[in-house]
């Protein structure tokens, strides 16, 4: 079963081979590039649900394609990979967007949790904007006037006092 796409952009091809192994094993669908023109290319051409992506690549920079993917409304979830551990880079990845901020060398299974949030994290999202959608549309106002609201009766109890008010309609 397809979990998810993924995308992953990073120059050193044994770490390409093994997160797409170790990701294709969970069942998500990988596509792999060494380079971020290539993957500006497959962001803006193929819904992926996550991105992970190394900041330093041959022919970008990371941390600019994330500001420039995000702004051009590109709905990925997007988790930068460095092997640069600096307190810049990490606020620069959640600056501009990033889902979130991993350092290499890292554990596999660190990988696959974080992939999973995101795609968790996406799915949550996308149920609650369609949510607010039907909502909206149920609640608009050519629907709300062809209902018919119930009127209430007042009643009194033996004591004196008002019960509930129960509806008539």
């Amino acid at each position: 079963m397809d979990q998810g796409k993924i995308l992953v952009t990073e120059d050193e091809e044994s770490l390409r081979f093994v997160l797409k192994k170790a990701l294709e094993n969970e069942g998500y669908w990988v596509q792999t590039t060494a380079n971020g023109n290539t993957a500006r290319q497959l962001l803006t051409e193929t819904h992926f649900d996550v991105s992970l992506m190394d900041i330093k690549l041959p022919d970008a920079d990371g941390l600019a394609l994330l500001k420039e993917i995000k702004e051009a409304g590109i709905d990925t979830a997007m988790i930068l990979m460095t092997a640069q551990n600096t307190m810049r880079n990490a606020i620069g990845a959640m600056k501009n967007g990033a889902f979130d901020y991993i350092t290499k060398p890292f554990d596999l299974d660190e990988v696959l949790v974080l992939v999973k949030r995101a795609i968790d994290s996406r799915k949550l999202s996308r149920d609650f904007r369609e949510l607010k959608e039907e909502v909206k549309n149920v609640l608009s106002p050519a629907s709300i006037s062809s209902v018919r609201a119930p009127t209430c009766k007042r009643s009194t109890r033996p004591s004196g006092r008002w019960s509930i008010l129960t509806p008539r309609f």
